[in-house]
C-alpha cells in the first residue's frame, strides 16, 4: 500500500521531522494537534521531535544586517542559537500555530524573522546552507476558534508558504482546523484529531517522494 511504502522509504532515509509548536500555551489545542500530526509522521516511519517556542527567549530581528555583511549568522545570543541547529538538521519542518488577530503569535513571528540570517543580502540562501535548505520540506497546521478557518488563518498560511516557495523548499501544504477557545477542546474533537494524524502522514508521503 502507499502508506506502507511511505513507511519503508522514511525508515530507509531516516527522515527527521521537527514539529515547531508556535503557541504560547504549552498544552493547548495547537500542541494537541501538532502531537497528533507528529504521531502520523512517526507511524509513517519518521523520527520526530517537538520544539516548543513557549517560554523561549527569542529577541526580535532589528535588521542590524550584521549577518548579511559577515555571513556568519545572527549576532544575538538567545535560544535561537540552538534552534538554528535543529532547523538545519531536520528534513521536514512542520509548524503549528494558533491564530492571533488573523496571524501568528508575536513570539512565533520573532522566530520566523530571525531566519533572516540564513540569507544573503539579495535574499538568496547563504552558500553554506543553500543546499541544505532547498532539500527541506515545510508544512503548516493552523488552529483557531472561527469556523471559517481558512479566512481567519489565511495570513499565517500565506507567510509560511511564501517562505518555503521563495527559497525553493518543498511546500507540503497546510491544514486549518477549528478547535475552539478552551485549551482542551481539540482533545475532544475526534474529527480534528484524525485530520491532524492523516496530515502528518500526507506530509511524509510528500517528503519521501520529493
Amino acid at each position: 500500500s502507499q502508506g506502507r511504502n511511505a513507511t519503508m522509504a522514511a525508515a530507509e532515509k531516516k527522515l527527521r521531522v521537527l514539529g515547531v509548536m508556535c503557541s504560547p500555551r504549552p498544552d493547548g489545542n495547537t500542541a494537541t494537534l501538532l502531537d497528533r500530526a507528529l504521531a502520523g509522521a512517526k507511524a509513517a516511519g519518521a523520527d520526530v521531535e517537538v520544539l516548543s517556542l513557549c517560554g523561549l527567549k527569542i529577541a526580535p530581528c532589528d535588521y542590524c544586517a550584521v549577518c548579511h555583511s559577515t555571513g556568519r549568522g545572527c549576532v544575538k545570543r538567545d535560544d535561537m542559537d540552538a534552534i538554528y541547529d535543529k532547523i538545519l538538521s531536520a528534513d521536514v519542518i512542520l509548524h503549528a500555530s494558533p491564530t492571533y488577530c488573523w496571524h501568528m503569535p508575536a513570539h512565533a513571528k520573532a522566530y520566523l524573522d530571525r531566519w533572516t540570517c540564513f540569507y544573503k543580502p539579495d535574499w538568496s540562501w547563504r552558500p553554506d546552507v543553500a543546499d541544505i535548505m532547498k532539500r527541506k520540506v515545510m508544512a503548516l497546521i493552523t488552529v483557531c476558534e472561527d469556523p471559517n478557518v481558512e479566512d481567519s488563518a489565511g495570513g499565517i498560511v500565506h507567510t509560511f508558504k511564501n517562505i518555503a516557495t521563495f527559497g525553493g523548499m518543498v511546500w507540503a501544504g497546510s491544514i486549518s482546523i477549528c478547535a475552539g477557545m478552551a485549551k482542551d477542546e481539540a482533545k475532544k474533537n475526534e474529527k480534528a484529531l484524525v485530520e491532524a494524524f492523516e496530515f502528518g502522514q500526507k506530509v511524509m508521503k510528500t517528503a519521501v517522494s520529493k
